[in-house]
Formats: structure tokens, sequence, C-alpha cells
């Protein structure tokens, strides 16, 4: 299902915060064969979120760029709270509200070069 949670603004954080969202469901307005469910979301950051999209372009990793080893060692030492998710590329005639599951990339592995240059 389709759903939406508004939060009063929050200062950008890295966190990691955890949302516990519950929901009420039932047979009737008088709440009878009523259950609750709860679904707990980890990792959470505030922030901006940037959403890139290309060609082959964004496929190009930092660890194949000029003078790469220098530039994974300059990134190595910066905590710039940036997550990665891939999305698997796929083809639509249509316009499309959801995505293939993404992949999140660990910080550590995006620090190696693995990230888009």
């Amino acid at each position: 299902g389709e759903w939406i949670v508004r939060l009063p603004p929050q200062p950008a954080s890295h966190g990691p915060f955890t949302l516990r969202i519950l929901a009420r469901s039932g047979d009737d307005a008088a709440g009878s064969s009523t259950s609750i469910e709860s679904i707990t979301v980890t990792d959470l950051a505030f922030g901006d979120v940037w959403l890139c999209a290309g060609q082959s372009n964004m496929q190009f990793t930092v660890a194949a760029s000029f003078d790469a080893a220098t530039h994974i060692a300059e990134s190595a030492t910066v905590e710039d709270g940036i997550r990665i998710a891939t999305v698997a590329m796929t083809a639509a005639d249509v316009e499309r509200d959801d995505v293939a599951s993404a992949a999140a990339m660990d910080p550590a592995y995006a620090k190696n070069g693995q990230r888009s240059a």
C-alpha cells in the first residue's frame, strides 16, 4: 500500500535514527476486531535528497577516473554523510511511481572508489 508521514522540519543529520509507525486496522468504527500493526524503519538520516540519473556516465566510478588513487585516499578522510542507492536499469513506456529494489551502498564501499564519479 501507499502511505505518507509528515514530520516537522528537522536539522540535517547523519543519524542514524529509527522511525516506528503504528497503524490500527479493524472491521468497524466501534473498534471491534481491531488490531495494531507496526513497522520500524532504521538507519534514517535527515537532509537533502538528490536524484541523479543519466546514461553510461552515471556508471563511471571514481576508481576508473584519472588519478583515482589520490581521489580515493582524499575521500577516505572525509565524513560526508552521503548515502547512495543504485536502482536497477529498467525501461518503461509509461510514467512509474515506483522502482525495482534499490541496493544501498555501504559508506565504506563508496569510499573505495565505487561511487559514481
